[in-house]
């Protein structure tokens, strides 16, 4: 086993600094932090080996062969990191593939990254989920930052921006104390928009270029994608790989998709944090720790093969004190590519009656005009949506908002054979219970869906019924005949009710065909999309 110890010189610098430190202060000036003497449950601080472990975090894990490499800080009750500790405990690792027994391995390498006052500085982008579903945390997430900044120690260069279908930038590319004197939590605005998350991580990481020295992108989301039509999950993890970037995700609330969170951050060496909505207070913690364990943690490697068909791992690691109990952190790692994609997204929202505002969706539309351009042979759908206030005429209304946002995309270099128009009119409210004016803006939108033939993507609604054990029952029927279906909530004539749909046809003439065949069963009248 080898352990690199750390350096007496800086441990003496770390013991000098901590006792200049104020009392509640972690920051001593650019170079390293002191020991804290704040309770935390994240690592804030650097301290000496005599205090007691309180706490394992995993903070990145790399597989290369049949070696996993895990990268961990072992922290006191201040959030103090204690490096190895080889000689009170010792470390141990357990790995196997999802829903299947842990292997326990010992490590063959243990070691100590030692953060050192001339270490290269990080690029670091933090982006804040600010759109009209981010449950209202921007604000109380930049708070959480602004609370730290002023206790960080370090040279890194910061960029913090909150983000809808825009990137609002708050600080770009200073130090740390710069961006405490920038970042102010009463300067974000109300939420407003779509979240693009795709979109902003992809633009974040072209504007750095290919410079592949330690780049960092932490996302703060309480949302999933609704607006990246033209990225998917591996569009941003080749981003990432290729420009060096280790992405890090803080999860708010349990709705936002966490496979897909997961793969982006362990796809690129970073790890998925997941928060409630109450403890956003948090998230400026979280980022501190992301930052510090960067230049400060250790590192443990054991052989672990694992089965070729194993798509997923679970690593455990773990530290046991002599005599005493163990201190854990577990997480789950993609071991495959997987290409998630906002298959309908939303690319237009309207606050009123009106397309007011169009021009400023054109960060969105302008990335789905290139992707369409650059490929001739794709083709998309685009959906015109209106709310439930619109009474009349609502299907020709959704229609023309969808020929508007199709008139944008030809103006771009689109060809027309490239767009294939329909309108929902009022009948599928994202909110049927229309509270707020977020809510309305999602009811009056402009969805698009690409029409890849492998992805079957052409329906057919054949009926709809009152209620959902209803359409469950006639979904069973259509099965039984031989069909693919499935069912979906709709409002007609201001009514909740539910379409049965048959699915499964890779062009319209396709399902034009298998249309004609309906008659047999009794549809006299059904809708192709």
């Amino acid at each position: 086993m080898v352990l690199t110890r750390l350096p007496a010189t800086i441990l003496a610098t770390v013991i000098l600094v901590s006792s200049l430190a104020a009392q509640d202060q972690v920051s001593t000036g650019p170079d390293l932090p002191g020991s804290s003497t704040t309770t935390s449950s994240y690592m804030r601080g650097i301290g000496s080996s005599a205090a007691a472990p309180s706490a394992v975090h995993i903070v990145a894990i790399q597989r290369k062969g049949n070696d996993v490499t895990v990268q961990a800080v072992l922290i006191d009750e201040y959030g103090n990191a204690m490096g190895a500790l080889v000689d009170r405990g010792a470390w141990q690792t357990q790995v196997g593939c999802v829903d299947a027994a842990l292997s326990t391995y010992t490590p063959h390498t243990v070691s100590e990254h030692a953060w050192q006052a001339g270490d290269a500085p990080s690029k670091v982008a933090v982006l804040i989920d600010n759109s009209v579903v981010s449950q209202n945390t921007a604000r109380d997430v930049v708070r959480s930052i602004q609370d730290v900044l002023p206790t960080m120690s370090g040279s890194d260069l910061v960029s913090i921006s909150t983000f809808d279908h825009h990137i609002h930038p708050l600080c770009t590319n200073v130090s740390l104390l710069e961006a405490s004197e920038l970042v102010v939590a009463d300067s974000v605005s109300d939420p407003e928009g779509i979240p693009a998350v795709y979109s902003a991580m992809m633009h974040t990481m072209e504007e750095w270029g290919r410079d592949k020295s330690n780049n960092i992108l932490i996302l703060v989301t309480a949302s999933n994608d609704l607006a990246s039509l033209a990225y998917s999950t591996q569009d941003i993890v080749k981003q990432a790989r290729g420009t060096g970037t280790r992405i890090y995700v803080v999860r708010i609330g349990m709705s936002p998709y966490g496979h897909v969170y997961r793969y982006l951050s362990t796809g690129t060496g970073g790890r998925l944090y997941t928060i409630t909505p109450e403890s956003v207070s948090v998230a400026g913690q979280i980022i501190r720790e992301i930052l510090y364990s960067a230049k400060h943690h250790v590192t443990i490697t054991s052989t672990s093969p694992l089965p070729a068909s194993c798509d997923e791992a679970v690593v455990r690691l773990s530290w046991t004190e002599e005599g005493g109990s163990s201190l854990t952190d577990t997480m789950v790692v993609d071991l495959r590519d997987h290409e998630y994609r906002t298959t309908t997204a939303v690319i237009a929202a309207f606050s009123d009656n009106t397309d007011r505002g169009l021009r400023s969706y054109n960060v969105i539309l302008e990335d789905v005009a290139a992707d369409l351009v650059a490929n001739p042979n794709k083709r998309i759908r685009i959906t015109g949506h209106v709310a439930q206030d619109i009474t009349t005429n609502a299907v020709l209304r959704g229609r023309d908002r969808a020929e508007n946002v199709a008139g944008f995309l030809t103006a771009l270099g689109v060809a027309t054979h490239q767009l294939e128009i329909e309108s929902a009119g009022n009948s599928k409210p994202m909110y049927f219970l229309q509270m707020d004016g977020s809510q309305r803006l999602l009811n009056n939108r402009v969805e698009a869906m690409y029409l890849n033939p492998t992805d079957l993507p052409y329906t057919i609604a054949v009926e709809h019924v009152p209620s959902e054990e209803k359409a469950a029952s006639r979904v069973q029927w259509w099965t039984k005949k031989g069909y693919k279906a499935y069912f979906e909530p709709v409002v007609i004539e201001g009514m909740p009710q539910c379409n049965v749909v048959l699915w499964g046809y890779a062009t319209r003439t396709d399902a034009e065909k298998a249309g004609k065949g309906l008659k047999q069963h009794g549809v006299k009248e059904y809708t192709i999309r």
